[in-house]
C-alpha cells in the first residue's frame, strides 16, 4: 500500500492549516492534550462571549445545554446518553469514583504496572484511606491479550474490590481486552472494574465498555480535538448513583448524570464545544480516513524508527536491561501495539525515571524545537508518537534523523 505523506481536507488544504498550532514547533505528540480545529476554537469564543455578556442566563441555561451536549456525543462516546457524565479531564472521573467508593480494612485494589502516574496515586490514597492494599499485576510487553486475560483476572479475589485497567495504556502505547477481562469476570459481588479509556475516543469509534460493573472514562480533548478540559465518565445504574462529582453543588441532589453537569461557576465551554469539534473533523476530513491516515503515518514511522534503531542506534542499548529486549521492537510488532501510537524505546538512563522523562521532553523541546511524549516505564524510556491529521511523513523522518544524532552524541 502506498502510503500518504499529508492529509487534506474537503476544500484541499493541507491538515495543518486546520489547527492553530505554533508554526515554529513540530507538534508530534496529539496524545497528551490534543489541538482543537480553528472552527471549533472560534466556536468556543462564541460561547465563552456568551457566558461573559449576561453569566446569570448562561449559568440558568447550562443544564439544558450540557444535556443536548451528551445527546450529541452519545454516538461517537458508544452509550446512550443518560450513562454519560461530564468531566474535566479523565483523572477527573476517576477520583469521583475514589472519593465516592468506601473500602474496608484489608480490601485491595488491583492495577496493573501500565497505570498512568497519576490515577496510581489516587488508588494509593483512597487505599490509605481505609487501610486497603494497592497490588500490582505485571504485564510484560510481550504478553498476548489470552494470557493477560488469565493473568488479571487470576489476581481478583474475595479481597478485590476494585480493578483498574487501561484501554489504551498511556506510556506503552498498548491495546488491553478490557471487554474479554470484564466479560470474565462477570458481574462479581462488590467488585467495580474501573476502564482507563483517556486515549480511546477519537482512535476507535464508540469505544465506551458498558456493564453493570464497569466505569468507563475517556478524554474528548485528546484525539477527538475538543478544547482542552473535556471528558465524559460512563457508568450505568445501578451502579452510576454512587458517583458524585469532585465538587458538590446545586446540582449533588440529582441523580447521574445531572448532578455532574452543573458544577457551580466552572466553565464547561469545552464540553459543549465537543460536538462541534467532532463534526468538524467528520466534515473537514471523516473520522475513518483520519484514523486510516494516522495509522498509515505511524506505520512509516515504526519503519523509520525500527531503520534507525537497526542501523545507527543498535549499539547503545545494553542487552542486560530488565526491561527492554531492543531485537522486539525490530521484529514483529508488540501484542496490542496500536499503528497510530509508535514507540521509540530509549537507551541508556536518558529517561529512565519521570524527572529524566521530564527532562529529556524539555530537551528535545529547546533543541530541537519539537513536541513529542517522553515517559518511563519499568526503568525504560520510551518515546510516543501520535500522528493526526496535521502531521506529515517528513516531520517525523526530519525529527529521527535529528534524534539520532542526539542519541548517539549522548
Amino acid at each position: 500500500m502506498k502510503h500518504r505523506n499529508l492529509l487534506r481536507d474537503i476544500y484541499g488544504r493541507p491538515g495543518r492549516e486546520c489547527f492553530r498550532l505554533d508554526p515554529n514547533s513540530t507538534h508530534l505528540n496529539h496524545g497528551s492534550y490534543g489541538a482543537t480545529p480553528v472552527n471549533t476554537l472560534g466556536y468556543q469564543e462564541q460561547l465563552n462571549r456568551q457566558l461573559a455578556s449576561n453569566p446569570l442566563s448562561w449559568f440558568d441555561s447550562l443544564p439544558s445545554r450540557m444535556m443536548q451536549t451528551r445527546r450529541d456525543i452519545a454516538e461517537f462516546i458508544g452509550a446512550p446518553e443518560r450513562e454519560i457524565a461530564a468531566v474535566q479531564n479523565a483523572s477527573a472521573a476517576a477520583s469521583s469514583v475514589f472519593n465516592s467508593l468506601s473500602l474496608g480494612p484489608g480490601e485491595e485494589i488491583v492495577v496493573t504496572d501500565h497505570i498512568y502516574g497519576a490515577i496510581r496515586m489516587g488508588a494509593e490514597r483512597l487505599a490509605r484511606r481505609y487501610g486497603a492494599v494497592v497490588r500490582t499485576v505485571e504485564l510484560p510487553l510481550r504478553l498476548s491479550n489470552e494470557a493477560i486475560v488469565d493473568r488479571v483476572v487470576g489476581e481478583i479475589s474475595a479481597k478485590t474490590r476494585l480493578l483498574i485497567i487501561d484501554h489504551i495504556s498511556s506510556a506503552t502505547a498498548r491495546i488491553f481486552p478490557v471487554a474479554q477481562i470484564a466479560q470474565a469476570l462477570g458481574r462479581r459481588q462488590g467488585l467495580v472494574i474501573l476502564v482507563d479509556g483517556a486515549h480511546s475516543l477519537g482512535l476507535m469509534p464508540s469505544p465506551a465498555l458498558r456493564q453493570s460493573n464497569v466505569v468507563w472514562f475517556g478524554n474528548l480533548h485528546k484525539f477527538a480535538c475538543a478544547p482542552s478540559g473535556a471528558a465524559v465518565m460512563v457508568s450505568q445504574q445501578p451502579l452510576a448513583d454512587n458517583w458524585f462529582p469532585v465538587i458538590d453543588s446545586w446540582g449533588t441532589p440529582e441523580g447521574f448524570p445531572i448532578r455532574f453537569d452543573y458544577q457551580a461557576s466552572s466553565n464547561t465551554t469545552a464540553f459543549l464545544s465537543a460536538p462541534h469539534a467532532i463534526m468538524t473533523v467528520k466534515k473537514l476530513f471523516g473520522w475513518d480516513v483520519v484514523r486510516e491516515f494516522s495509522a498509515e503515518l505511524g506505520m512509516q514511522i515504526r519503519e523509520l524508527v525500527t531503520k534507525h534503531i537497526a542501523d545507527d542506534l543498535y549499539g547503545l542499548y545494553d542487552p542486560a536491561h530488565p526491561t527492554l529486549k531492543i531485537d522486539d521492537f525490530l521484529e514483529d510488532e508488540l501484542p496490542g501495539a496500536i499503528s497510530q501510537l509508535p514507540l521509540l524505546p530509549l537507551p541508556g538512563t536518558i529517561a529512565d525515571s519521570p524527572e529524566t522523562a521530564r527532562s529529556f521532553k524539555y530537551f528535545l523541546r529547546k533543541e530541537l524545537q519539537a513536541e513529542v511524549g517522553v515517559s518511563t516505564w519499568r526503568g525504560l524510556g520510551l518515546i510516543r508518537f501520535s500522528p493526526h491529521a496535521y502531521n506529515t511523513a517528513a516531520q517525523y523522518e526530519k525529527f529521527l534523523t535529528r534524534l539520532v544524532r542526539v542519541l548517539q552524541a549522548a
